[in-house]
């Protein structure tokens, strides 16, 4: 059985179009499939403008990964 990548929906900002963004790639660089922009990959639920510190990205990357089926333990 393989493991699910968890994801969440984010807009690219140049050309506003929703791209499904790893949890992986919280506060690192994403480049949108459609226009190749590059932007931060941030959950819409954190703080504006995707400029959260790395504990509070960890802390949201951990409620991601808990709310996910059959991925309820936390990264550690």
């Amino acid at each position: 059985m393989g493991t699910r990548a968890t994801f969440f929906i984010q807009d690219c900002p140049t050309c506003d179009r929703p791209l499904r963004v790893d949890v992986e790639c919280l506060g690192k660089p994403v480049q949108c499939r459609y226009c190749r922009s590059v932007f931060t990959g941030c959950d819409p639920d954190s703080s504006p403008g995707g400029m959260d510190s790395p504990s509070a990205l960890l802390r949201r990357m951990e409620e991601l990964l808990a709310t996910a089926p059959g991925m309820g333990q936390s990264l550690g």
